[in-house]
């Protein structure tokens, strides 16, 4: 029984045979030995069939009738670009060993590069091995890895929080990680969007064991679907050396505004700061603010939205509430803007507080007067450190110093020192009053791959004031929307609500399609339903997909068989739906590069014992072709010592004969 890894570290080339070749070449030894045997069986299980559903069937031939033709489709394997877990794939084939139910004994030899996250926590390791050996007669762990190469790999590959429209000029993200035991110098990234080639990225020298992060832009003059490549110089290990990116750019995305202040004066401020406009005529951010009555926030128009708006709205169904809240559990943001307009009662029993529908974990308080004395800054706000307060650091600090608030709602969260999970104020008034606080589930699923909570992670702001002065008003509740930085702060408003909606999915190799989490609007998604997904190349048909039905067997671009899409148009109205992507970015999971492994006798002392032995790739080759010709060496010096003995005898009775003539006459 050979378990064979072929993960992608198995790539591991260092000077000439690669750390593959001398595992496929151990495989192929033993199943020349198994071969001499008709009565031998030889099953190779490789470690990435743990990642098919049900795990897969190992391969099996008997004797020398089947057994050359297993060891030709050994010889004919490549390390996939998958990274299963070893102490799986062993436990795996210790189900098959004691499934084997003729009572012939089985041993299992385990012929891998072990590297540290194979071995650590060894526990795991260690109960796997100890499964194996129940079920064999003995167990061989075969290290194929030798001395540490240097390596590279591209861990990152993303947009920063934007509209993600055409035509807008976006920031990317790549991170790099140096896997080896030597600080890389001069690090360089290529980039191609859509083929074409950007600027190289320069990280500069990257530490062993540490990574680096570059910054770059980008912009997607043309609507539709759009991809990134990052990639380094070939280095010991290839699959890593590449990062994919697919999404889709409409031309603007949709913002919802539910404005219930007196004479529209919110969502004049808000829609302006969105579409600003100059004498030229509209001022392209990638945002279409997008006027609906907070009562028709049930009727599906949250579909197309990037992010909502809510502003001093005075009152919402419970039907309006119930589709806010499946929003913010999909992913989407929400911001609320609470003004002088605000039915107190109605938000504490349908958005606030421990509601289903809630939004907030917090009470909402009575309006309040700001009497307290201004910060040392001079203004009445100070400020947490937050992306939507980019604009107030450094020199730009001054701008703190032109905000007034005058009125506010007051919100009872707690203990301002023990904040309910996922909560945290990000501005203040003077005495310490929340002006903004932030909702986010940080318990939920999936909050670390986004920095929030939930399935897909949703986010939701509350501003304790409103920005505008109504009309015929001696003063407003602020002046912040009369601030010079307000349109700022607006935009990256909608970009931050907005981001884990637009971000895309992330899918890594041999994950089962049916694992993919294929819905919502952002770049990146596909149509509800079932997904099924072929391979994609640029200027290029697209394949059948059969390799690929279950899961990506390769990194790379696939593209949708559900081909239902709907971008944003250019128009004031919904587009009946959000922008799709047809395209899905497959990467290789990042870490499965750091070939850092234990030494050969940590190994032997970690997992070696009764019935398991540890030893090198070229030492079981060795050991075994001793064993395969011990038979065929001791019967030939038996051979060979029975002929001389029977020649020397001969020989000395030729040679009586001759020197002895009378002895017949005697």
């Amino acid at each position: 029984l050979v378990i064979l890894d072929d993960s992608y570290s198995m790539q591991d080339r260092g000077s000439g045979a690669s750390v593959w070749e001398a595992a496929r070449a151990a495989a192929e030894r033993v199943g020349a030995v198994a071969q001499q045997n008709p009565r031998h069986r030889l099953t190779v299980l490789r470690t990435s069939q743990v990642l098919l559903p049900g795990g897969g069937e190992p391969l099996t031939a008997t004797g020398a009738a089947e057994t050359p033709g297993l060891i030709q489709r050994v010889r004919a394997m490549q390390p996939t670009q998958s990274a299963p877990p070893l102490h799986a794939a062993v436990t795996r084939a210790a189900q098959f060993a004691a499934s084997q139910t003729d009572g012939a004994p089985v041993v299992a030899y385990v012929l891998s590069d072990f590297r540290d996250r194979d071995t650590q926590p060894t526990d795991r390791m260690e109960a796997a091995l100890a499964d194996l050996r129940a079920s064999c007669s003995a167990v061989q762990l075969a290290s194929c890895s030798g001395e540490l190469q240097e390596n590279l790999g591209v861990t990152g590959l993303t947009l920063l929080p934007g509209a993600r429209a055409s035509g807008m000029e976006l920031t990317g993200e790549v991170t790099v990680e140096n896997f080896g035991a030597r600080a890389s110098p001069r690090v360089t990234v290529r980039l191609l969007r859509d083929g074409q080639a950007l600027p190289a990225v320069e990280l500069g020298d990257v530490p062993a064991g540490e990574s680096a992060t570059a910054r770059f832009p980008v912009r997607f003059d043309q609507p539709g679907d759009h991809t990134l490549l990052a990639e380094l110089d070939a280095d010991a290990v290839a699959a890593d050396n590449r990062r994919y990116f697919a999404a889709g750019f409409p031309d603007r995305r949709t913002v919802i505004l539910a404005d219930g202040s007196p004479g529209g004066a919110e969502g004049f401020v808000y829609q302006t700061a969105l579409r600003p406009a100059d004498d030229r005529g509209d001022i392209p951010t990638g945002w279409r603010p997008l006027a609906t009555p907070a009562d028709a926030l049930a009727s599906g128009v949250l579909d197309s939205a990037a992010a909502v708006l809510l502003l001093d709205v005075p009152q919402f169904t419970p039907a309006a509430a119930r589709a806010l809240r499946r929003f913010v559990d999909a992913g989407g943001g929400v911001f609320l803007g609470l003004g002088p307009s605000v039915d107190r009662e109605n938000y504490n029993r349908l958005l606030f507080g421990q509601a289903d529908t809630a939004l907030l974990p917090a009470t909402l308080d009575v309006p309040t007067q700001v009497d307290a004395a201004p910060s040392a800054g001079g203004g009445d706000v100070t400020v947490a450190p937050h992306p939507l307060f980019r604009v107030f650091s450094g020199d730009r600090n001054s701008f703190l110093s032109l905000l007034r608030v005058n009125y506010y709602q007051g919100v009872a969260v707690g203990d301002l020192d023990a904040l309910p999970a996922g909560v945290r104020v990000i501005a203040s008034l003077p005495g310490g009053a929340p002006l903004m606080i932030e909702a986010s589930d940080a318990e939920a699923p999936g909050a670390e791959a986004l920095g929030v909570g939930g399935d897909r992670p949703g986010r939701v702001i509350v501003l304790c004031t409103s920005v505008s002065r109504p009309r015929d008003a001696v003063e407003g509740w602020s002046n912040l929307g009369r601030s010079p930085v307000f349109p700022v702060i607006v935009n990256e408003l909608a970009a931050y609500l907005a981001a884990p909606r637009l971000a895309e999915t992330p899918v890594t190799v041999a994950q089962p399609w049916a694992q993919v989490d294929a819905g919502g609007p952002a770049g990146g998604s596909v149509s509800t339903g079932q997904p099924r997904f072929s391979p994609w190349r640029p200027n290029a048909a697209a394949g059948d997909g059969t390799p690929h039905a279950l899961a990506p067997q390769a990194a790379g671009w696939y593209q949708s068989q559900l081909a239902d899409r709907s971008s944003d148009g250019p128009s004031d109205e919904p587009s009946g739906g959000p922008f799709e992507s047809t395209l899905l970015a497959v990467n290789v999971a990042a870490g499965e590069g750091d070939l850092s492994a234990p030494p050969l006798q940590d190994i032997r002392t970690q997992f070696g014992g009764a019935g398991i032995s540890v030893l090198a790739a070229s030492q079981l080759l060795r050991d075994d072709n001793t064993r395969a010709d011990a038979g065929v060496g001791l019967a030939m010096g038996l051979a060979l010592m029975v002929l001389l003995v029977a020649e020397r005898a001969l020989a000395v009775a030729a040679s009586y004969h001759q020197t002895s003539p009378d002895v017949g006459a005697a």
